[in-house]
């Protein structure tokens, strides 16, 4: 014979309960939003302007996507030691280059819209 268990929540709510899937303010959760792989999604902060993006402009990268000739591709350089960004196209010609190595793929950007 099964014993059947109910439970039942005494005293004080959690103020977590704001926050839960349910109850969340305005329906939008970033994590969710911009982070398809979490185990294979990384921050950066871009510190010198490329293409049409800004000096501190936060760059979310999946290495768990693979890359496609639209997209935009971050390189490690083993040579020079320095992070690069291209085009996807640029990326696949280069194929044969051994000192570069495919990073990730750029998914978001994310820009602040006033100074700090």
């Amino acid at each position: 014979m099964l014993n059947h268990l109910s439970l039942r929540a005494t005293g004080f709510r959690s103020p977590a309960e704001d926050f839960t899937q349910q109850n969340r303010p305005f329906g939008i959760s970033l994590d969710e939003t911009l982070i398809t792989h979490p185990a294979a999604t990384f921050f950066f902060t871009l510190e010198s302007p490329l293409m049409d993006l800004q000096v501190g402009d936060t760059l979310v990268v999946d290495r768990a996507i693979p890359i496609t000739p639209h997209c935009l591709a971050l390189l490690y350089d083993e040579t020079t030691t320095q992070w690069q960004l291209q085009s996807g196209k640029s990326v696949i010609a280069q194929t044969n280059n051994t000192q570069k190595i495919l990073w990730g793929v750029v998914t978001y950007a994310i820009r602040p819209l006033s100074d700090r």
